[in-house]
């Protein structure tokens, strides 16, 4: 165990605002949350892509000096969420023979099996963000199992699921983040990764979960379940695309359709003819029941597009039994409905307050666009308990070898 405490701020650069949490690691692993902040990007983001470089490293920079001064402590080491197009999943299996005298698996055959699953790297292009067990199995007897060390076999199996990212995209934001603090960040999460760090308990490995993260430009996904990641996914479709149908639908400026969306929106159609008045001086109002159409018909099609893609070769609930809702779209009125429509098992739009051992979480934080930045400290956690957790030159990480990142990941879901 740890003696001293560990200071990270998580920070999400996303479409419609940067998120940024404060807190404390203490030596036992639970959390001490010291503020947050947010503020708008306006439009210096596009689906998950920072597009104004000097617009961000501005606004990013005042945020953290406000947030100093709101703490009074230090900002500590960073750690970043990222999301969107430039995100590329893939799947591999690796095979080895059980090389111990009385034939039992060791840690060593594990790890052997992993290397030669990523025996293809990744290019110069791409950055490993993570590299996650997904599932063991006995080869000779095509028998999956939970835990393989000390199962008497001749051969491992092991499945592992590779999330990769654009190198110049991570780099972009990881050299903003080293103009402010005068040291690059100490490590990069994806979003629904990192949400599943924070919110998977122990009870619903066996069953699988679903995260979903719907952000304002983008959507993401991943299913946890047993040992690690099964699948994840992202969809360049977000919040911005419903604002987008209301605007077109109802022939009305892009802030009024914002408004709309904000504070009469419903993702699942009441059917409630009341009129919602946006300029009562001009008799300006549009149809409540025309709001919530438009709205439904998009947010179910997102909803859908993931279902298809985790489902073209099994069914749904043969990979998972709930579903978790984070981001700002999981605030929408009515979402979890719908999602328990299109997916036909439990909903939960999670907060903050239900990860574990996290502790000091305010009202202001204790909402679904707050998770991610505060699962990103969670996953700064649990990565420091497998290395030394000291912030090296990115450039330095973008050069590990297959090898250190699997020494960094494994396994750290089972801590």
């Amino acid at each position: 165990m740890r003696k001293n405490n560990i200071r990270f701020t998580g920070i999400e650069i996303g479409t419609y605002s940067i998120k940024a949490v404060q807190a404390d690691i203490l030596p036992d692993n639970s959390i001490n949350i010291l503020g947050g902040i947010e503020k708008k990007t306006s439009g210096s983001v596009i689906k998950g892509r920072i597009v104004d470089t000097l617009a961000i490293e501005d606004k990013l920079r005042s945020m953290l000096a406000e947030l100093e001064n709101s703490t009074r402590e230090e900002i500590g080491d960073i750690i970043f969420a990222t999301t969107g197009s430039h995100i590329r999943v893939a799947d591999k299996m690796g095979i080895v023979s059980v090389n111990s005298q009385d034939g039992r698996i060791t840690e060593e055959d594990l790890d052997r099996a992993r290397e030669f699953a990523g025996n293809n790297p990744a290019s110069p292009e791409e950055h490993i963000l993570h590299f996650i067990d997904k599932r063991y199995s006995i080869a000779e007897q095509k028998q999956e199992v939970q835990n393989p060390i000390g199962i008497v076999a001749n051969s491992l199996s092991v499945d592992v699921h590779i999330v990769y990212g654009d190198t110049n995209t991570l780099k972009t934001t990881a050299t903003i983040i080293e103009e402010i603090m005068g040291k690059p960040p100490a490590d990069i999460a994806l979003t629904s990764v990192a949400d599943a760090f924070a919110l998977l308990k122990t009870e619903d490995r066996e069953g699988g979960v679903l995260f979903i993260n719907m952000g304002e430009g983008v959507t993401d996904y991943t299913i946890f379940r047993g040992v690690g990641c099964i699948s994840s996914g992202i969809l360049s479709i977000g919040c911005q695309n419903v604002v987008n149908d209301l605007a077109i639908g109802l022939e009305l400026s892009m802030s009024k359709c914002r408004k709309l969306f904000e504070e009469d929106g419903s993702a699942i159609a009441t059917g409630e003819e009341e009129l919602v008045y946006l300029d009562v001086d001009n008799n300006l109002h549009v149809a409540r029941s025309s709001i919530e159409q438009i709205m439904e018909l998009r947010l179910r099609e997102i909803l859908e597009e993931i279902k298809i893609d985790l489902t073209k070769n099994t069914d749904i609930s043969l990979l998972c039994n709930k579903v978790i809702l984070v981001g700002g779209g999981a605030q929408i009125k009515n979402i979890r409905k719908l999602a328990r429509d299109v997916f036909y098992m439990p909903v939960h739009v999670a907060t903050p307050r239900d990860m574990e051992l996290v502790n000091n979480i305010s009202d202001e934080i204790n909402n679904p666009r707050f998770v991610t930045p505060v699962a990103l400290i969670r996953y700064a956690g649990n990565m420091s308990n497998l290395q030394s957790y000291e912030p090296s030159s990115l450039w330095e990480q973008f050069k590990k070898d297959l090898k250190d990142a699997i020494i960094l990941i494994k396994r750290s879901l089972n801590l």
